[in-house]
């Protein structure tokens, strides 16, 4: 089944993410993200366990891939390994699109080792292990609170 979309964020100005491309398209391995991001909005230190590939179309970012930090504009690309901490906060209001593998989850730094979070609301996520739960609301709070590392 071929599929066709709109290209876009999310409507009215509002920050966050949308699928554009993935499972609901047809895709069974890549996703397309649009993304809105409001300035100092942060995506904390984290990593997947496949590639992601991040295009700013406008706006700056402050990317970290490893121990690299770079100032990003409208036009570049970020390719992200698998397995690879990385974060970025908005300098400005900015817009971008991701391409990732689907299904390769979020894992973040917390208490010197790694934890995995099980979201449906996060596009690449995963289902988590038989007998563990979703990671909820709140839990998500607090690990995002104790981040070992930032942007």
């Amino acid at each position: 089944m071929t599929s066709f979309a709109s290209f876009g964020p999310p409507v009215d100005g509002a920050p966050g993410y949308r699928v554009v491309a993935g499972p609901g398209q047809a895709l069974d391995r890549l996703l397309l993200v649009a993304g809105r991001l409001v300035a100092a909005e942060e995506g904390p230190v984290h990593l997947h366990r496949g590639e992601e590939i991040l295009h700013v179309l406008s706006g700056r970012l402050l990317v970290r891939i490893g121990d690299l930090r770079r100032e990003c504009g409208p036009g570049e690309v970020v390719a992200v390994p698998a397995d690879t901490w990385h974060g970025y906060r908005a300098l400005t209001d900015t817009v971008l699109e991701v391409v990732a593998e689907q299904h390769i989850g979020t894992v973040f730094p917390v208490g010197g080792g790694q934890l995995e979070v099980y979201r449906a609301d996060m596009p690449w996520g995963r289902t988590p292990p038989t007998g563990q739960p979703w990671t909820s609301d709140t839990e998500i709070s607090e690990i995002l609170a104790s981040l070992d590392r930032t942007v």
